[in-house]
């Protein structure tokens, strides 16, 4: 069954939602605008703070090769969900990960004050070391407890930590920086302004944890790095980036290119040739939408969101904002008189709820392609609370579906296709020839492949994610066939937390 048409026409209605669908297509003419206005956002972050992308500076200059060895602890604090993790690295770009996963309570996302969140932080942390670092917390009970924890203390005695903050910062150090704002439903004032790495230490002191923040990261530097540890490569991972709940992108940079850091002093030892990983913070790409196509769902969603006319890109392209987009669709043509769909919606439906779709759904609707669309009807029904869900019903939020998700792959491929071309990496091509297929990796040249770590849910798990942003990549001039057959994208899986970890690691040694 394909976008726009099935065995079955059920009359006006999937006519009414084939149109919809339709402004949500963007053509190989808004894709290479887009791009290229996106290489310049990039470059003027590179020159300038206060840039729509921020091009934040990471302080990690060195990449893992993979034969790195030993143990190392992390935090992840994602979109909705919080995770604490272990790493054993074995030495031959492969690790063994003990974590725990927990859903962060929403009335923390929106607390007056962060010590409520980052003592939520500290109490699974703790949790997680009585489970499997037990022999930490013991050797700790035996020290004297009125030993004077400073820095230099934990350092020498404490298990060292990486923090993965998965929100806008200014970062100022390795282990150290500035909270800028928040995002993902996420609004927290008195945060705002204060260093990460200090809120999770002074929530982590108060329950005495034998534990010290070493290592401050962002969730796509985080993906780089352990997509570097576990695919190592003749030409080394470029980028990575998460497709999931939200979105964001982090690149290998030359410290020549990065004009803003070059006269400060604290980057007075870097040399031109040296390379460090920026993250882009693209979701804040063309907030002016002066390249980006947008709908009047679009608008709607913004309007009502925590941070509007912010984080516009995310907004097309991130999992917590793809089934609102949805709902709001189908609010609308439920409104109709009489409703264009069959379905019956009780009142507490979550339907009547904002933001109260996965973007899982639209996952398990796309995939369903039988005849009678039976999968997809029951899901509907389920997550939906909706009964009396009719084939027409499923076909039409099918349709719904393929084109929102198809929409943010091509929409992500401006990102990817942006730092591709920044990178200089494309040129020169040797003898990478044309291919019928999609990609095809094997003709290729090893010092030519060019690798992208990525993660998230919609990557992941949405039909067609990567073939669709491919597609897009072959429709942009500057990349073309020859130059998307050699992007290799790898799935790191738990990036984000595993690469915090390894960048501790590094930060040990």
């Amino acid at each position: 069954m394909s976008l726009y048409s099935s065995e079955q026409e059920c009359g006006g209605v999937i006519s009414q939602v084939k149109r919809i669908a339709e402004e949500f297509e963007v053509s190989r003419d808004n894709i290479g605008e887009a791009t290229r206005y996106f290489v310049k956002q990039l470059n003027d972050g590179l020159k300038r703070d206060g840039a729509p992308m921020c091009q934040i500076p990471s302080y990690v200059t060195n990449l893992p090769n993979g034969t790195e060895t030993g143990v190392c602890l992390a935090v992840d604090l994602g979109g909705t969900n919080l995770r604490v993790c272990s790493v054993r690295l074995h030495g031959d770009s492969t690790y063994s990960l003990t974590q725990s996963k927990t859903a962060i309570p929403r009335n923390l996302m929106t607390g007056t004050s962060y010590k409520d969140l980052f003592r939520f932080i500290a109490v699974q942390v703790r949790a997680f070391m009585e489970k499997d670092h037990q022999e930490d917390l013991d050797a700790w009970s035996r020290i004297a407890k009125d030993t004077p924890l400073t820095k230099e203390y934990r350092l020498r005695h404490f298990r060292r930590l990486g923090f993965t903050f998965s929100f806008t910062f200014d970062q100022h150090a390795l282990d150290e920086g500035t909270v800028l704002y928040w995002t993902k439903s996420f609004d927290i004032p008195d945060a705002i302004g204060r260093d990460p790495c200090a809120m999770l230490q002074e929530a982590m002191d108060e329950l005495n944890l034998p534990l010290v923040v070493t290592a401050l990261t962002n969730d796509t530097v985080g993906t780089l790095v352990a997509r570097s540890y576990t695919a190592p490569g003749t030409s080394g991972t470029l980028a990575g980036a998460i497709f999931g709940t939200g979105t964001n992108g982090a690149y290998v940079e030359r410290m020549a290119n990065i004009a803003k850091l070059l006269n400060r002093p604290e980057f007075a030892s870097y040399k031109p040739d040296d390379m460090m990983i920026l993250n882009t913070e693209w979701g804040g790409f063309d907030d002016k939408l002066v390249a980006v196509p947008s709908t009047i769902y679009d608008a709607s969603l913004d309007r009502e969101s925590v941070n509007p006319g912010e984080q516009l890109f995310e907004k097309q392209i991130s999992g917590m904002y793809l089934g609102e987009l949805l709902r709001r669709i189908l609010l609308l043509l439920l409104a109709q008189k009489p409703p264009a769909l069959d379905m019956k919606v009780p009142p507490e439906s979550i339907l009547f709820v904002s933001d109260s779709i996965d973007s899982s759904l639209l996952s398990f609707v796309a995939s369903d392609a039988s005849p009678g669309l039976d999968i997809a009807k029951e899901v509907i029904s389920r997550i939906l609370g909706v009964i009396n869900v009719s084939v027409q019903d499923a076909m039409a939020v099918r349709i719904l579906s393929i084109a929102i998700g198809r929409r943010a792959a091509r929409l992500s491929a401006i990102a990817i296709a942006g730092i591709l071309i920044q990178s200089g990496r494309l040129q020169p091509v040797s003898n990478v020839k044309a291919s019928s297929k999609p990609h095809d990796e094997d003709t290729i040249p090893a010092e030519e492949v060019i690798d992208i770590g990525v993660d998230g849910s919609l990557f992941e798990l949405f039909p067609n994610f990567e073939e669709y942003l491919r597609l897009a990549l072959r429709d942009i001039p500057e990349i073309g066939r020859h130059g998307e057959r050699r992007v290799r994208i790898g799935l790191a899986k738990d990036g984000s937390g595993v690469g915090a970890a390894l960048i501790a690691w590094s930060a040990e040694r």
